[in-house]
């Protein structure tokens, strides 16, 4: 009853604005309810994981502020097993797992049990398009018959020459990197490194283009690429653009992606 007295004796030009407010609360209030009601009666309740910092935004903010790739999910691994939980705000409930066996059925032998969220085909799909790695069910099967050829055993061994060598070319960045700090251990970014020698194998491979991505020089492409590759690097305003109707909105940021 206060609380109805105050507003009605507001100024009638700024009550649509408190009634707006007080309904944006109570909506979140309610989903923040829901979610922690859908999780707790969920299966994955039980799964070991982090205190969330925020009620709101759960660990996505954590997530966000990561420097060096993995640093947070590995100190959650270390601390909750090889089969953690944690919150990502509005894209819900993440499940990591870093068991070998785990990841193999989920990867591998069950794999058509696990297919990927249609929102993260979806952010894929502007980058990828409608590929083998945006695809499931039928459409997937269909694309890597066709593909299948194309990494049968004899054609594999025609270009395992360029894997090991573009290998080897990284082993002795890793070397060179070794000699100048023999006393002490040295810390290496394996998504980089990995992403680096897939890139130097790819163009090699299918190309006849040498990115030497490996090696540590700049190239044209290789910053072409990467420049495309950051522009999907997550925020929260990238991320509240994925969802429509706002990703169907002339946004800047969208349009550039598209193109």
């Amino acid at each position: 009853c206060i609380l109805w007295h105050m507003v009605t004796t507001l100024d009638p030009a700024i009550r649509p604005l408190i009634a707006a407010a007080a309904s944006a609360m109570a909506v979140c209030a309610a989903w923040i309810t829901y979610r922690k009601v859908k999780i707790r009666l969920s299966q994955i309740y039980d799964i070991p994981s982090p205190p969330e910092p925020s009620l709101i935004f759960g660990n996505f903010l954590q997530v966000l502020r990561i420097k060096t790739v993995g640093s947070l999910h590995l100190k959650w691994a270390l601390e909750y097993g090889p089969i953690f939980r944690f919150s990502m705000f509005i894209l819900g409930e993440r499940v990591m797992i870093t068991d070998p066996d785990a990841i193999k059925r989920v990867l591998v032998s069950n794999v058509a049990n696990y297919p990927k969220p249609e929102s993260l085909r979806k952010s894929l799909r502007i980058l990828l398009g409608n590929g083998l790695l945006t695809s499931e069910g039928e459409s997937h099967k269909r694309q890597r018959r066709i593909l299948s050829h194309a990494f049968h055993f004899d054609t594999l061994t025609n270009i395992a020459e360029i894997f090991v060598a573009q290998t080897l070319k990284l082993t002795e960045v890793w070397l060179e990197q070794l000699k100048l700090s023999p006393d002490a251990p040295i810390e290496v970014d394996m998504k980089r490194a990995m992403s680096s020698l897939t890139v130097d194998v790819i163009g090699l491979a299918g190309f006849g283009f040498d990115f030497k991505a490996c090696s540590g020089e700049r190239t044209e492409l290789l910053e072409a690429y990467e420049r495309t590759i950051n522009s999907r690097n997550i925020s929260l305003g990238n991320l509240l653009l994925s969802f429509w109707p706002l990703s169907v909105l002339p946004f800047p940021k969208l349009v550039g992606d598209r193109r």
